[in-house]
């Protein structure tokens, strides 16, 4: 489908489906194909995203909260084209942040978990900045819930010490993103739709540009996130089964991934908007 076709498709839409393209409000985000077998569980949510090196459209499993999107596939991230930054490993529920040894965070020898922001790498369109997480639950259950996404950001050194708790991450500096804005929000994963072992992302998290645009080049970049948490059922089906989950992003712009969202969703119409709406729909209906 041509672009120009999409346009035309999107305007002919732009009544009806308006009113639900706020991603602001979503609660859970399934990426799995569990579609009904826990009671709170929503169907699996899809995404339409531009291959840029195909220059065509596929849908994928994802969709958006607070302008950012999430979307899963087998689209690589392992070593010489990802830059690891930390793994979480903990017990049921684990959380961190690139910082090593700070709650459940751990960082390879090798590697150097300090970004600056000027480290990270955007889409071809450069709307969003491309964060990568490689999923590593053992047993026959993969499934996994990531119940927090922040992003801080700071100008000089770290703090000392760094916060070691959830109740203490505004030390860290400005929060840019998060997740849970508006409403508490839930990313339900499958890593067996990707398959076992590193490599691969389970994840790709593409975060708006235009949200970390007051940071200095030079701030350095926090990426908090917990798992294990959502629990509606009273069952440990999403928790961490004593894997650990690995946070990356792109080494540089040759290494990017060949997807980006299509456009930013559209925003909610004006009151005005809409009566101006119904009142020409109206008038054409009279003419008749």
């Amino acid at each position: 489908m041509t672009p120009q076709k999409r346009l035309l498709g999107a305007a002919s839409l732009c009544v009806l489906g308006v009113l639900g393209s706020n991603t602001s409000q979503a609660a859970i985000l399934n990426l799995t194909d569990e579609t009904g077998s826990l009671s709170d569980n929503t169907p699996t949510s899809f995404l339409e995203v531009y291959d840029t090196q195909a220059d065509d459209y596929f849908d994928v499993r994802g969709g958006g909260i607070n302008d950012a999107y999430f979307i899963s596939g087998d689209l690589n991230s392992g070593s010489g084209s990802f830059r690891q930054l930390y793994k979480v490993s903990g017990g049921l529920q684990e959380s961190g942040y690139n910082r090593d040894g700070i709650m459940d965070s751990s960082v390879s020898n090798g590697f150097n978990p300090l970004i600056r922001k000027s480290d990270l790498v955007t889409t071809l369109n450069g709307q969003f900045y491309i964060f990568a997480l490689d999923v590593n639950e053992p047993g026959s259950s993969q499934l996994l819930s990531l119940d927090d996404f922040r992003i801080y950001t700071r100008s000089g050194s770290d703090p000392n010490p760094l916060p070691d708790s959830e109740a203490d991450l505004d030390q860290l500096g400005i929060l840019r993103y998060n997740l849970d804005t508006g409403e508490d929000s839930t990313i339900l994963i499958d890593a067996g739709i990707v398959g076992s072992g590193g490599g691969a992302s389970d994840l790709l998290a593409f975060v708006p540009v235009l949200s970390l645009e007051a940071a200095a080049d030079d701030d350095y970049i926090y990426l908090y996130s917990s798992f294990g948490g959502y629990n509606p059922d009273g069952t440990d089906a999403w928790v961490n089964d004593s894997g650990f989950e690995e946070w990356s992003i792109p080494e540089d712009a040759t290494k990017r991934p060949n997807v980006e969202p299509l456009e930013e969703p559209i925003p909610e119409p004006s009151t005005s908007l809409l009566l101006t709406v119904a009142a020409a729909a109206l008038a054409m209906r009279r003419k008749r």
